[in-house]
């Protein structure tokens, strides 16, 4: 979902002297809020295809291994810390054969997305012509991180390596920045 909001604040006329009209008017608000509860498609595990010359695909799909769950039971979702997949759940497929495998499973998918940018205007008109615009941009307003879509690679190995979890199930980095904030000064004549 996304949705975008633009707002003029109507302190203006609450004000009789021209002054505080001058201060409290002229004030606007807007934002741009993104929210999804996965990445746009479940993350697929997958290989190399070795029928790729044959079949003209180059994604190989694996057995599942029907008694074994394809999530493991994660206590603690933070980089590098565990495996979100369970490598068991899959295997290869017989050589030169198709493997079973769905091409994407439900329960396989990336982090959710969740992002609120913010804009706050003051304007100040001189004449009909002239008028100064201060603005300030926030983006990510509420810092949120967005990890990067786990490892799908069976063969990469789930281990661990200098201090942290990587292969298989495994995430690091994130899809979006921090906060960032940015400040505008236009004059427009």
């Amino acid at each position: 979902m996304v949705a975008s909001f633009g707002y003029e604040l109507p302190f203006e006329r609450h004000f009789q002297h021209t002054a505080a009209k001058k201060i409290a008017g002229g004030w606007r608000v807007a934002g741009i809020l993104e929210y999804s509860s996965g990445a746009a498609l479940p993350v697929s595990p997958y290989y190399p295809n070795n029928l790729s010359n044959v079949i003209f695909n180059n994604e190989g799909r694996y057995d599942r291994v029907a008694a074994e769950p394809i999530r493991n039971n994660v206590s603690n979702a933070w980089p590098g810390v565990s495996y979100m997949f369970n490598p068991a759940a899959f295997a290869d497929p017989q050589a030169y054969t198709l493997g079973n495998a769905a091409r994407t499973y439900g329960d396989m998918r990336g982090f959710p997305y969740l992002d609120e940018d913010f804009s706050l205007v003051k304007q100040i008109r001189f004449n009909e012509s002239k008028r100064l615009d201060l603005r300030v941009d926030i983006f990510n307003l509420l810092n949120r991180s967005v990890f990067n879509n786990p490892s799908t690679n069976v063969y990469d190995t789930p281990r661990i390596q200098n201090g942290r979890a990587v292969g298989y199930g495994t995430f690091w980095g994130r899809q979006n920045t921090e906060r960032q904030m940015q400040l505008q000064l236009r004059f427009t004549f």
